[in-house]
């Protein structure tokens, strides 16, 4: 049977707490490790059932995934993304799935099964096929596995993740130029020299103390499976380069310059993977202004070493490649209508910077006609927004001409014109009303919205799935090496989806198992 690790409380703390309710509801001092190992299947078999319930409400989903290995465990991570009508976007830990060295036949077979067990997909034996109506896309990271999982799941749309594409933008541009290559390679042995002797550490905090540095920071080393640690290494070697010089570490003035050039070509890469990251909920909205913005900056760096100068062409070929291998074949409406139909992005400075191009305002051009088409025609009826008709010929910056005598014409026979009119007269209040409060005060636009709920939970980046790295190291500590993957699993499935547990109103004994909790010790 798995291990779980005891709890016991040491004094009377707020029974409010989930994981305190295990000592203190049941009216025991400690719980025994069977009763606590019933109580998590319960809590697990409880929580799979409401959610099947959830699920069932929702027209699309999307599915990101990832895989994660430490010490002594492996695990393949599901997770589920959808707009919901009340709580906006929605992130769901489907299942976690112990893996040792699984082949993509395995992982389909284990993603197929979870899905099953939710309602979303089901086998059908006339066709001899899985069938999943409700799933529209799968993001995942560009390795050969994902897209083979993916290749298996039919009428499944891959999209690969847009923080490992930037991460490999960036890998690949540095690796074709011999000269740079061989100056990261030199500044990563000498960074790896300094953090392995407690000595060489010490010397170099002394002496970044001794010529005015108020807070020295640490180097940091090269780690090929992150993003950025190109950049932050240059960046640590730059702030710390007065220090290194005068230890006298094999790096000349020359060298210096041309990490300076490097740092600032990759910030911009830096910038927009921090955004990303950042996002509670990355969708597709922003990979165009994305790409956009990416290549106006790395254009826009002033470069005077021709070594830099040959990785920025690199860069900008291989950022133009990966677009058109990976982007330009997904359908409009994926790649495009999230960023049309968020009235936040369609109402702001983005929308205005992506249309600059001729070409992307054409495919914006094709998108609405494809969104148009999966939306009803609407009732005839006197519409409440003749005042937007006498607006500019300019819409969200973009000139228009005959199309917007179109739209005025066709403003009451035409759904996504009428969004498009709302957005100009009544734009969503920026930082303070999301997109879903917006459509709500638009009842009008209901089927709109309902279209919004189905394309626009397609993330953009498995940066969702990339969070989990953080909690399940944290979950698998030194206290709980003897832990089984079982009980790993569902421990792990529990804390994250802990915060839309407690809006769908259930409890859970388990929910904050992984964080330390005062008034309760391990033994």
């Amino acid at each position: 049977m798995d291990n779980l690790p005891f709890y016991r409380a040491v004094r009377k703390v707020n029974t409010d707490n989930y994981l305190v309710d295990l000592t203190v509801v049941h009216g025991k001092a400690a719980a025994s490790r069977a009763t606590m190992l019933r109580w998590l299947e319960e809590d697990v078999s409880e929580m799979r059932q409401r959610l099947s319930e959830y699920l069932d409400e929702h027209p699309a989903f999307f599915l990101s995934c990832d895989g994660w290995s430490s010490k002594n465990k492996a695990t393949f991570r599901l997770v589920l993304h959808t707009v919901d009508a009340q709580h906006g976007y929605v992130n769901i830990l489907l299942d976690v799935i112990p893996k040792q060295r699984q082949a993509a036949k395995d992982l389909k077979t284990a993603v197929l099964q979870s899905l099953k067990s939710y309602g979303i997909a089901s086998y059908n034996e006339n066709d001899d096929g899985w069938v999943h109506p409700k799933v529209r896309g799968f993001t995942s990271d560009t390795t050969a596995v994902m897209p083979a999982i993916v290749s298996k799941l039919k009428g499944v749309q891959w999209i690969p993740c847009a923080c490992h594409v930037l991460n490999l933008v960036a890998k690949n541009s540095l690796k074709a130029s011999d000269g740079v290559y061989k100056l990261l390679q030199k500044c990563s042995e000498m960074v790896s020299s300094v953090k392995i002797s407690n000595k060489r550490k010490m010397e170099l905090r002394e002496k970044q103390l001794a010529l005015g540095d108020t807070s020295p920071k640490t180097l940091k080393r090269f780690v090929e499976a992150r993003f950025n640690t190109s950049f932050m290494m240059i960046e640590s070697v730059l702030n710390a380069k007065a220090a290194l010089i005068a230890l006298k570490y094999p790096l000349i003035p020359f060298e210096y310059e041309i990490l300076e050039e490097l740092q600032m070509l990759l910030r911009p890469i830096r910038e927009l993977s921090v955004a990303l990251e950042g996002e509670k909920y990355p969708t597709m909205s922003l990979v165009y202004p994305m790409m956009t913005l990416l290549s106006e900056a790395l254009q826009s760096v002033v470069l005077e070493k021709p070594v830099v100068r040959e990785v920025r062409r690199s860069m900008v070929a291989i950022l133009r490649k990966k677009w058109a291998d990976l982007y330009r074949p997904l359908p409009p409406e994926i790649k495009l209508g999230p960023l049309i139909l968020d009235p936040r992005v369609r109402a702001s400075s983005m929308y205005d910077k992506v249309s600059e191009s001729e070409r992307q305002l054409k495919a914006l051009v094709e998108c609405e006609d494809v969104l148009r088409s999966k939306l009803p025609e609407p009732q005839s009826e006197s519409s409440s927004l003749d005042h937007a008709a006498s607006s500019p010929t300019k819409l969200f910056g973009i000139n228009y001409g005959s199309r917007v005598s179109f739209h005025r014409e066709k403003q009451d026979s035409d759904l996504l014109t009428r969004y498009l009119l709302a957005v100009e007269s009544d734009p969503p209040r920026l930082g303070s009303e999301t997109s879903v409060e917006w459509y709500t005060r638009h009842p009008k636009l209901a089927p709109v919205f309902a279209l919004f709920r189905e394309l626009a939970g397609c993330p953009a980046a498995a940066c969702s799935v990339e969070r989990l790295w953080s909690v399940a190291k944290r979950l698998n500590s030194d206290l709980r090496d003897s832990m089984g993957d079982n009980t790993f699993s569902q421990l792990l499935y529990l804390r994250q989806n802990g915060p839309l547990a407690k809006k769908l109103g259930l409890r859970c004994r388990f929910i904050d198992v992984d964080f330390p909790i005062r008034g309760l010790i391990f033994r």
